[in-house]
């Protein structure tokens, strides 16, 4: 019995693994911290890090009561990026290389007993994210991603840590698809909180004051802020994001939280313009953006995402500079034979590519997604084989055009096979177009239109203009009897112009009879929710 009892004192730890950063950015070097738990000085000499293949004796320094030290190669490089207090103990040794996927680290003293250890996986956080030590509720250890809006807590008390008051800003969270930001706020701490009231603000500008409800332990908020109300310049694409908490608590340093976010331009302004997805042996794949927002924009940081395989996307990013000017078109490529398709306008007009072997479109059809730096989806279509023209012989090196940037991406009717000889137009005006009118509030051209795809006079494109900068849009077809013959779209996100296509045909895919159809447009503004109807005659021809 004695000597089970001396066995299990080297677990009754007095220094403690407390976090561990072994992916930090570009410029931080790895590091593990420690902490002395006990009341007493710690010396460390002769003392020894170590993870699974290597050991290092760690420097002759002392440990007050519950004080940090930080275990680094290269100290000089930790405090040109990390804030560390006076009081905080530097180690500069050469650390074991820690590894980015799973690692095992052990702390042991001068005779080479384990004081403690821990083996981690980087499933439980994520690259950029220190991992800390924090305890469950039931007192057992357990590690996580650092909560800290500096993605670590360097030298002082891990942000997992729960305290008894503790509201905090949780996150500036993206919303890619409602076009906004959300200020995620959370009650982390064990005891309920009062009502408080949150502040944001974009470049200093007051965007948003709103009172908070009292908030339980683990209760949670959300304040939505849509991205048109944080663009106070409008030639400002990106904008500094700060939430404030009006609070006092336990922890002041998670009561502000701020990010700079790379706002999306106007909807429909930049758009997925033609994609080559089967190239022949000669060919690429590529994806041509259009550039309609009036000024030039730089595609840096942006990125290009597929439908991957096994559940996961492929993504693209565009990591140099690549000036797209106004009113023209970007390619981005998977190679630099993409140049083989371009004509001299095209080359001399410097239009971009980027070279990424990983990045392959699925033959048969695959999803496009462009999102800008910030994650916001700028556009989306889900290209199919079954969009070529039915009069082609071949449809491999062939690429689909889209009838008009203005046309709703999702639609196959928006979309069509490019009659260039060398099978696309990357970088120039596509082969197949549409003159897409904005100039009423909704018109309907051609008119007479025909339901045969191999027909000039197909598709019809219905085109609207409304009041409202963000809206949910309603566009059917009708029979002059009032009898509902096709939902084009229902409850779409939309801005104030727009247009899709309508190939003809009903709900059921049934080509309609010749005759007259009316088109409605609905749009209700996302913000008052007010609402405008506007009507069209078209006329379906043989």
């Amino acid at each position: 019995m004695i000597l089970c009892f001396l066995a299990a004192l080297p677990c009754l730890a007095q220094v403690e693994i407390n976090e561990l950063h072994p992916t930090p950015v570009a410029g931080e070097p790895e590091w593990v911290e420690i902490v002395n738990v006990s009341t007493k000085n710690v010396r460390l000499r002769d003392w020894w890090l170590c993870d699974a293949r290597t050991c290092v004796r760690l420097d002759d320094v002392s440990l007050a009561p519950h004080a940090y030290a930080v275990i680094t190669r290269d100290t000089a490089a930790l405090r040109e990026v990390r804030t560390l207090d006076v009081d905080v103990v530097l180690i500069e040794v050469r650390a074991p290389s820690l590894n980015n996927t799973t690692d095992k680290i052990v702390l042991r003293d001068a005779d080479s007993v384990r004081v403690d250890s821990v083996a981690y996986t980087m499933a439980w956080g994520r690259k950029g994210i220190s991992l800390e030590r924090s305890l469950d509720a039931d007192r057992q250890t357990r590690w996580m991603a650092s909560a800290s809006a500096d993605s670590a807590t360097c030298g002082y008390l891990n942000s997992t840590v729960r305290l008894q008051r503790d509201l905090r800003i949780a996150d500036l969270r993206i919303d890619a698809h409602a076009m906004s930001v959300d200020v995620v706020i959370e009650n982390y701490g064990l005891q309920a909180m009062p009502s408080v009231m949150c502040t944001c603000t974009s470049n200093g500008r007051v965007v948003r004051r709103q009172r908070i409800d009292a908030l339980p332990s683990d209760g949670s908020a959300v304040i939505r802020l849509p991205a048109v109300d944080l663009r106070a310049d409008t030639a400002r694409d990106s904008v500094d994001v700060k939430a404030v908490l009006d609070v006092e608590d336990d922890r002041a340093a998670n009561d502000v939280r701020r990010r700079t976010i790379v706002l999306p331009p106007v909807i429909g302004s930049i758009a997925i313009n033609e994609v080559l997805f089967d190239p022949l042996p000669q060919q690429c794949d590529y994806v041509e953006i259009y550039n309609g927002t009036g000024r030039p924009v730089d595609l840096e940081g942006w990125m290009i995402c597929d439908a991957g395989t096994e559940g996961g996307r492929d993504t693209l990013v565009v990591s140099e500079t690549v000036i797209v000017p106004a009113d023209s078109c970007g390619v981005i490529a998977v190679d630099t034979v993409v140049h083989g398709m371009q004509t001299d306008d095209a080359w001399s007009r410097t239009f971009p590519h980027r070279r990424a072997v990983s990045f392959n479109l699925n033959a048969s059809g695959d999803d496009v997604v462009l999102l800008n730096p910030s994650g916001f989806v700028i556009d989306s279509v889900r290209v199919d084989a079954a969009w070529h023209s039915p009069i082609l012989a071949s449809r491999k090196g062939v690429a689909l055009e889209r009838l008009s940037p203005m046309l709703t991406s999702t639609s196959a009717a928006s979309w069509t096979s490019s009659a260039a000889q060398r099978g696309g137009t990357p970088g120039t005006k596509n082969s197949i177009s549409v003159r897409v009118d904005t100039s009423a509030d909704v018109t309907a051209a051609p008119s007479p239109f025909s339901t045969n795809a191999a027909n000039a006079a197909y598709p019809c494109v219905i085109s609207w203009s409304v009041p409202y900068q963000q809206c949910a849009l309603f566009v059917q077809i009708f029979r002059p009897d009032g009898l509902l013959v096709r939902d084009l779209l229902n409850n779409a996100f939309g801005g104030a112009v727009g247009a899709v296509a309508w190939d003809g045909r009903d709900t059921e895919g049934m080509a309609v009879q010749p005759g007259q159809y009316i088109v409605s447009v609905l749009a209700v503004d996302a913000n008052t929710t007010k609402s405008q109807r506007a009507l069209a005659v078209v006329v379906v021809g043989e």
